[in-house]
């Protein structure tokens, strides 16, 4: 049997999660349940663009002009 330190816990994720900027945006917004119509709005705006696109520049971009 082997032991694991509870801090060492890591959670599980989508192969495309890769990198700080997608990392962040898997485990605080891609997975959250959103209940709100403006956030559905744009989670569904934003995997529109995610279409045939590399994920990190689209996160990038919407991310980068949602805080200006």
């Amino acid at each position: 049997m082997t032991s694991v330190a509870k801090d060492s816990f890591q959670p599980v994720r989508c192969p495309w999660a890769s990198g700080e900027l997608l990392i962040r945006y898997h485990d605080e917004e891609w997975g959250v349940p959103a209940h709100d119509g403006r956030t559905l709005f744009e989670f569904l705006i934003l995997e529109g663009a995610l279409v045939g696109l590399v994920n990190d520049h689209v996160v990038s971009y919407f991310r980068y002009h949602a805080l200006h």
